[in-house]
């Protein structure tokens, strides 16, 4: 029963509910809101703001370059010591195989 309440049958006769219709967005704000709200309505920018979202640009453009030098001299450190370690490793006498048999 529920779920003919809920889930109607077009067959049976039923329409399926019908989803309300979104409400319009408006880019305009009502001319008795606060200002603040007309600020994120419009999307303004203070000059502080501006010059805040610089300052992090120049920061992430600053981080992102001392991080690949960063990356680039661990790569260098870790492919010299696996140098040093290969001139180090002393050489193995290849292991001679029994040629007689124990029987």
């Amino acid at each position: 029963m529920l779920r003919k309440l809920l889930f109607p049958d077009p067959a049976d006769g039923g329409d399926p509910p019908q989803p309300d219709p979104p409400a319009p967005i408006s880019t305009v704000p009502a001319a008795d809101a606060p200002p603040v709200s007309r600020v994120v309505v419009v999307g303004q920018k203070s000059e502080r703001e501006l010059a805040l979202e610089r300052e992090v640009e120049e920061l992430r453009g600053s981080v992102s370059q001392r991080d690949t030098t960063i990356k680039d001299r661990e790569m260098q450190l870790a492919n010299l010591q696996d140098e040093n370690h290969q001139l180090k490793k002393i050489p193995r006498e290849p292991v001679k195989k029994k040629t007689e048999d124990w029987w």
